[in-house]
């Protein structure tokens, strides 16, 4: 018997370490499942008290059960009071909210020519572009709705022998998706799309720079036929 409740208890201390690990929760649920069934047979159902009533009419037999059956009460009540909480434990399984990242509606930025990596708390996750735009898949847990996830990215050009002169060769930069704020219902319950992420400003600030150098650096031409104007004439700082 004693060895049947250490078995049992083996099982359920497996599902919680399972669960904290990321294993899949119908695996989680069978060892919990195995660990009561095992940690009840190998309890018993006998008695822990008896009261008997002897009348001229009824005989009636109370007993208090122990063992199994205590631990069996005591098992639904729990199941019962706290059945949010263990629908929240056993939903650990990946979710995932795809965040829709778009370059600058400027007339130069374009993802067309890059490729991105993209990561989250140092490991990589999968995206994909679609027609103009990134979809940054990120994973979550359930129990990680009210948290917010920082996505680290490099955007590179695909031929670096193309370089358009007008466009940044890299782009390196993060952003936030507070998974509070995405509508779960917007795009499906498996995908729900994050669209609230800035542009990216794809332009190349040399080639920004140069242009307004350039610029500067010109001088206005002088109507034909116009003077230009008289320099004002200086002003005396000295004493009256």
């Amino acid at each position: 018997m004693f060895s049947d409740r250490l078995l049992g208890l083996a099982f359920l201390v497996a599902a919680y370490v399972a669960l904290e690990r990321g294993v899949h929760t119908s695996f989680s649920l069978v060892l919990v499942v195995l660990g009561v069934a095992i940690l009840l047979f190998g309890t018993g159902t006998q008695g822990i008290g008896r009261l008997e009533s002897q009348t001229a009419t009824a005989k009636f037999n109370i007993a208090i059960a122990g063992g199994a059956g205590a631990l069996a009460i005591v098992i639904g009540w729990g199941m019962t009071y706290l059945g949010p909480q263990m629908q929240r434990a056993f939903e650990q399984e990946t979710r995932y909210v795809a965040a829709e990242l778009r370059p600058h509606d400027d007339s130069n930025s374009s993802f067309e020519k890059y490729w991105g990596q993209f990561e989250l708390d140092g490991q990589p996750i999968p995206s994909v572009r679609r027609g103009k735009y990134f979809f940054i898949y990120i994973p979550y847990f359930e129990t990680q709705r009210e948290s917010v996830k920082r996505i680290e990215y490099i955007l590179s050009l695909i031929d670096t022998q193309k370089l358009d002169p007008n466009l940044k060769p890299v782009v390196k930069s993060s952003f936030q998706v507070p998974l509070s704020q995405v509508n779960p219902n917007n795009s499906g319950a498996d995908f729900p799309i994050y669209n609230e992420i800035p542009p990216i400003d794809m332009r190349s600030t040399t080639a920004l720079n140069a242009v307004l150098q350039a610029g500067g650096s010109q001088s206005l031409a002088v109507a034909p036929g116009a003077a230009p104007p008289n320099p004002p004439p200086p002003v005396d700082l000295g004493g009256q």
